[in-house]
């Protein structure tokens, strides 16, 4: 006589529908997850950095084409996408590396208006940073295309580099007899900033 107990043959099927139930709680649970990784707020780190509010938009070297020992005007354009208004400007120039020595102890207080048109994206302004900014001409100072320390190039170009390196946010006030009064205001964010230009020397 066979002793052996009978096959529970429930207990295959029992397990079966255990790991069901668990791989559809687990495809639940990762439904889920993904679904509150898509709501949720992006975070400070994957939001793209604003632009600086000042930047050098432009430098412009005259004439275009200058030939050795030739005297150059040198020209930089400030973009300006703030209200407020600046000055007490900073610059270091360096030509094909060689600092301008000039620059070191001197501000420029060119008037660097502030912006009038709607920021970028809004009332139907450009999306473009740029199209809002107010842009100022400053004139730097002349330089010779050649100095006694600083012989012509061997390969034929002139290298400027000119440096943003501090401005000052300006308040402006117009007094009773007026008198135009400028009071500074804070250092402008977002400095240096550099900008460089190359030119061929004519031969």
């Amino acid at each position: 006589m066979d002793a052996r107990l009978p096959a529970r043959r429930g207990a295959p099927l029992v397990s079966i529908r255990r790991m069901g139930w668990a791989i559809g709680l687990l495809a639940v649970l990762a439904w889920a997850s993904a679904l509150g990784a898509q709501d949720a707020p992006a975070s400070p780190a994957d939001e793209p950095a604003a632009p600086p509010p000042v930047t050098l938009a432009a430098l412009a070297i005259s004439p275009e084409k200058p030939g050795l020992d030739a005297l150059c005007r040198l020209t930089v354009t400030l973009a300006n996408r703030d209200v407020r208004a600046l000055s007490s400007l900073q610059f270091a120039v360096r030509i094909n590396g060689q600092t301008v020595p000039v620059y070191g102890n001197h501000l420029f207080y060119d008037l660097i208006a502030g912006t009038t048109a709607a920021p970028a994206g809004e009332d139907g302004a450009s999306a473009d940073a740029d199209a809002s900014a107010a842009r100022t001409d400053v004139p730097l100072f002349n330089f010779w295309t050649t100095e006694t320390d600083r012989p012509a190039p061997a390969d034929g170009t002139l290298t400027v580099e000119v440096v943003l390196e501090a401005a000052r946010w300006m308040t402006i006030a117009t007094e009773d007899d007026g008198t135009e009064t400028w009071t500074p205001a804070g250092d402008v964010p977002g400095l240096p900033q550099t900008i460089v230009r190359t030119v061929a020397l004519a031969r």
